[in-house]
């Protein structure tokens, strides 16, 4: 392993205890990459996970999300035994049935990789929500791009 790479390990790790000490607080954390938006909420630490991508209207995840994915796989994987929800979500435009069975498909396919890369299954539930919880106008590109998003939720309890 190379000493960049062993540099990046330590600090995932470091950030994954601090974030799963902090997380009985409700103090919001900016960010924890360059492509992840945190905060607490009251279901537990939020993630968005912005440097996921897809190939437009697919489920295949894009080379590129690599990174992102094995930085929450550590930060998973010394949650404990917490659960995690993986949500998906899309913009308004299209068909409402076809986003709503789209995100759940990209929910599944965040799901599957986490579990290719060592976390127990049991501790992990994708949902799919559609264009119905929006976190910015559909009117312009900026907005729909921030809707079409993947989210985990380490909740506050522990998988059985």
């Amino acid at each position: 392993m190379s000493n960049l790479n062993i540099i990046k390990v330590v600090t995932v790790k470091l950030l994954t205890m601090i974030l799963i000490a902090s997380c009985s607080t409700t103090q919001p954390i900016k960010s924890i990459t360059n492509h992840t938006v945190s905060q607490h909420t009251d279901r537990g630490l939020l993630m968005v996970l912005e440097a996921i991508s897809f190939k437009e209207g697919q489920a295949n995840l894009l080379p590129i999300s690599e990174g992102q994915l094995m930085e929450f796989t550590e930060m998973i994987k010394n949650a404990g035994d917490k659960v995690v929800l993986i949500e998906g979500y899309s913009d308004n435009i299209g068909d409402p049935n076809e986003n709503l069975a789209l995100s759940k498909q990209r929910a599944e396919a965040v799901r599957n990789a986490l579990i290719a890369r060592g976390v127990k299954a049991n501790r992990l539930i994708a949902e799919g929500f559609g264009h119905s919880r929006p976190v910015a106008s559909n009117r312009t590109e900026e907005g729909r791009r921030k809707n079409r998003r993947v989210e985990i939720v380490i909740i506050n309890e522990k998988a059985e």
